[in-house]
């Protein structure tokens, strides 16, 4: 980050996007920090139910995963001028080892739990993203006042919605594995 200019209290490449490496070299925790179309956004840490929301999927989806995939949490995938750190990921399991970043072809599922400020990145930005890497399913949970799970597929360079899990009803989703998914443990 030998080129960086000092903006007040960011730091800032000088004529060119943020990279993972810019990312990487930033001093102190940077868990949350995310680039967009080569621009660094640090959103505000999330709220404890969208923490709830995301600890339960990511542990209904660690139940029930098989060997050859990886559930974490918060992990940086590097998209090129995009840097994303979903609330989930599923991976490949030959991806885990590996040092640095995770790339699209990592992935078999990003989930995102959307916040208010968060809105219009989890259901636009995101999604476009992510599908125009090729990462092959999306779910989108949104604990606005009756709280959901949507489910989505990749359909060529877009993902189509296949599935919604509500309250009141268990859903079973087939991709990227079978689990079954309620919607009214998404909230304590």
């Amino acid at each position: 980050m030998s080129e960086a200019l000092v903006d007040g209290p960011t730091l800032r490449p000088l004529g060119r996007d943020w990279t993972y490496a810019d990312l990487d070299a930033l001093p102190g925790d940077t868990r949350g920090y995310e680039i967009v179309e080569g621009s660094l956004v640090v959103p505000p840490t999330p709220s404890r139910p969208h923490q709830f929301a995301a600890y339960w999927l990511c542990r209904l989806l660690a139940d029930a995963a098989p060997p050859d995939v990886v559930v974490l949490p918060d992990v940086d995938v590097d998209l090129g001028r995009n840097v994303f750190e979903p609330d989930v990921v599923v991976l490949r399991a030959d991806a885990y080892a590996r040092e640095g970043p995770l790339r699209a072809i990592d992935l078999v599922l990003a989930v995102e739990v959307t916040s208010p400020s968060s809105r219009s990145m989890d259901r636009i930005i995101k999604p476009a993203a992510l599908a125009a890497a090729g990462v092959p399913n999306y779910w989108r949970v949104d604990l606005e006042a009756e709280p959901f799970v949507e489910i989505y597929e990749l359909d060529a360079a877009a993902y189509t919605l296949t599935a919604t899990a509500r309250v009141g009803g268990a859903l079973k989703v087939e991709q990227p594995f079978e689990v079954e998914i309620d919607a009214a443990q998404l909230v304590r």
